[in-house]
Formats: structure tokens, C-alpha cells, sequence
């Protein structure tokens, strides 16, 4: 079995050189101050990842509140539509040392919901575990308020798989009624979609890798995820380090998204080659 770890890389060169590249080699523009409007006093409810936990805090950085206490949140989380319920991701780890001495570590990962007004109520170790397979993580609560969307590695519980075989999919909020959008996942393994993001119109944003290797960001009606893959690779555009963080659900015309070194904040017009930079940073 290969290894399948993971490592990121941090050096601060590289962040400075990804910076540069970003900014002329793609040709982004810094929102213009004029583009801003006036910034009012922000509202409503965040909730982050902190040493593991699940945190809430206003939008202004105030009461900053642990609601679930737990060491292992890992990834993207995300509030359900009715403000009650927090979809996040635990991860694990698989240490494998065959009779042959081959093997290796990789992550496995499963999605929780936890309720904010019981850590409110005094009790933050209240949650409870909606998948069960080891492979599932990235979830996003769904516009209808009744579904979850996340990508889920179908080999996950093998210990002798050699490489993920990651799928976009869809389940109902207890974890129950999974479907899987592409109905020919045991035929790609090397070729897969990860990190989706879906609108009200039903259209999905997603990162599209091929031999393993990211090719770009695509964005597919729900009726056409099938389409076939060498029309997906066509259509991705790659932006170096991006993930889709977030493909805004009322005009149906935006993606924003986030470097995964860490760089910042952007905006991007239905995935086309042009980029606005909103905000950069290395924290």
C-alpha cells in the first residue's frame, strides 16, 4: 500500500513567490476603495475551528463561546439553516504496517452535528456522529435547509487501498439517503472532484484533480454532473493554490474562494479567467 499522507507546505518564500504570481501572472486588481461602499457593523453568528474544538463568536470577534468540546475538528464546517445545528468534520488516523513492511499513514475523516444552545445550557460534549465509513468530510448545509453536501473518499475503509477514490455527495441532515451524483465512481480513480460548494439554482462548484493532480476549478449545473470528464478538465480554470470556498447563492454568479497556503480572499466571475483580489493575509 502506498502512502497517502499528506503534507503541507508553510515557508514564507513561497507564500511571497505565490503572492507575486497571483497578482501579475493571472492578472488580478485589488478591489478599489470606491468599490467598497460603507462597512456597517457587522452581525450575526461565526463559527470557527480552534486547537480542535467548535467555537462561535460574533461577527464583530465578540463572545467568542466554545460550544463543542472536542480535540479532532478538522476542515470545513457549516451552520445549518435554521441556526440550531453546526455540521463539522472529526478526523483520525490509519497506521498501516503490512506483513511486507509496506503501509503508511492517512487521515480518515466522519461528520458530526453539534447544537450550539446546549453548550449555551452549560453541556459543550453533546453531539452527535452522522456518517460512519471513515471517508466523508467538507460537508455544507444545502439551500433547502434539509441536505448536506460533501465529498466522501469511497476507499476509505480499505486498508489496502492504494489511492482515495473521492465523490461528490448529498445526504439528508441525520445522515440518512446518501447519493452519490456520479453514478460511474468505480470507474475513476484517478480522476475526481472534492471541495463542492452548491447555489439555490442547484449548480455546483467543485475542484477537479486528474492523475491525482489538481487541473482547476469547474462549475456544473446539478443536471450535468455527469458530464464526461474530458469536458470537466476543459472547463476547469486554475487559479495555483485555490479552493472553492464559497459560490454565492443568490446571484448565481460569484465563487469565492481561499488559497490553501493561507494568502486570502477572492473573487472570481463564474469561474472565468479574471480575478478581484478582496483581501490578503498570512495569518
Amino acid at each position: 500500500m502506498k502512502n497517502r499522507s499528506t503534507k503541507l507546505l508553510k515557508p514564507a518564500l513561497c507564500l511571497l513567490v505565490l503572492m507575486a504570481f497571483v497578482s501579475s501572472a493571472l492578472g488580478t486588481d485589488a478591489l478599489p476603495p470606491t468599490k467598497a461602499g460603507t462597512i456597517g457593523q457587522p452581525v450575526g453568528k461565526i463559527a470557527f475551528i480552534r486547537d480542535g474544538a467548535i467555537w462561535t463568536m460574533n461577527a464583530n470577534g465578540s463572545d467568542q463561546t466554545m460550544v463543542c468540546e472536542i480535540t479532532n475538528g478538522d476542515g470545513r464546517i457549516s451552520w445549518a439553516l435554521d441556526n440550531k445545528q453546526i455540521v463539522f468534520t472529526r478526523s483520525g488516523m490509519v497506521d498501516l504496517k503490512g506483513p511486507d513492511m509496506l503501509g503508511g499513514k492517512h487521515k480518515v475523516y466522519d461528520l458530526f452535528i453539534s447544537y450550539p444552545d446546549s453548550a449555551a445550557n452549560g453541556n459543550r460534549m453533546f453531539w452527535h456522529r452522522i456518517t460512519n465509513d471513515l471517508g466523508n468530510r467538507g460537508p455544507e448545509c444545502h439551500p433547502d435547509g434539509k441536505h448536506i453536501l460533501f465529498w466522501k473518499d469511497m476507499n476509505a475503509n480499505l486498508v489496502n487501498a492504494e489511492a482515495p477514490n473521492y465523490q461528490l455527495c448529498m445526504m439528508e441532515m441525520d445522515g440518512s439517503t446518501v447519493e452519490l451524483f456520479r453514478k460511474d465512481w468505480q470507474t475513476m480513480q484517478r480522476d475526481y472532484m472534492i471541495a463542492p460548494t452548491m447555489n439555490a439554482k442547484g449548480e455546483i462548484a467543485f475542484v477537479y484533480f486528474k492523475e491525482y493532480r489538481p487541473i482547476g476549478m469547474a462549475l456544473l449545473a446539478r443536471d450535468e454532473i455527469m458530464t464526461p470528464m474530458e469536458e470537466v478538465e476543459k472547463m476547469a480554470r486554475f487559479v495555483p493554490g485555490a479552493n472553492v470556498f464559497r459560490l454565492h447563492s443568490r446571484a448565481a454568479l460569484l465563487v469565492v474562494f481561499v488559497l490553501v497556503l493561507g494568502l486570502g480572499l477572492f473573487l472570481s466571475r463564474r469561474l472565468r479567467p479574471r480575478v478581484v483580489v478582496l483581501g490578503l493575509g498570512l495569518g
